[in-house]
């Protein structure tokens, strides 16, 4: 688990040095890592989403997990691919529709390993509030259960931001703060 977040980390840095030069629309694709704040484990997770035109973006993340529930441990790794679609852009909001795939891996000490596959369609928007503060929040809907996470983000920067938020569905919500970079 230690050595995933490392690797993590490192390539998240990479990631911050190398890719500012290839965005297609400046300002509008980022890189972020950070960490879910959930009972009994740890959850991190390394996004990427690459604004290729104004209406348009690509997304992945992944997510390596680890904890123990009732005495049982586990760990395992989530990824996603994603795809936005932007329908009415401005200055100021970003509403878009968006699909999405997840697949996740666990493994359970004495009863094995499982995966899992999903795809989420929904709705999300950012709203700049000010040259510092944006929102931003989506709502998905997969196997009849929905999901959602909302939160802010605060520049540093031009480039440098940090982010919080609450993530979830299905009757749970994790409290996420991380820190990521746009190009």
């Amino acid at each position: 688990m230690k050595r995933s977040v490392v690797v993590l980390l490192v390539a998240a840095l990479i990631l911050f040095a190398a890719i500012p030069s290839m965005a297609a629309v400046p300002g509008k694709s980022a890189i972020e890592v950070g960490t879910f704040f959930v009972s009994g484990g740890t959850d991190y997770v390394g996004q990427i989403n690459y604004r290729a035109t104004d209406s348009l973006s690509f997304g992945a993340a992944i997510e390596p997990f680890s904890g123990t529930v009732s005495g049982f441990s586990f760990s395992g790794t989530a990824t996603s691919l994603w795809a936005h679609y932007y329908f009415a852009p401005s200055e100021k909001a970003d509403p878009y529709l968006l699909a999405q795939f997840n697949t996740a891996n666990v493994t359970v000490s004495g009863f094995g390993s499982a995966s899992a596959s999903a795809t989420i369609l929904g709705v999300g928007t950012t709203y700049r509030v000010n040259d510092f503060v944006r929102l931003r929040g989506a709502v998905g809907f997969v196997n009849g259960r929905t999901s959602y996470n909302v939160g802010a983000t605060y520049d540093f920067s031009e480039r440098t931001y940090g982010a919080i938020g609450l993530a979830g569905g299905s009757g749970t919500s994790n409290l996420y703060l991380g820190i990521g970079t746009r190009f």
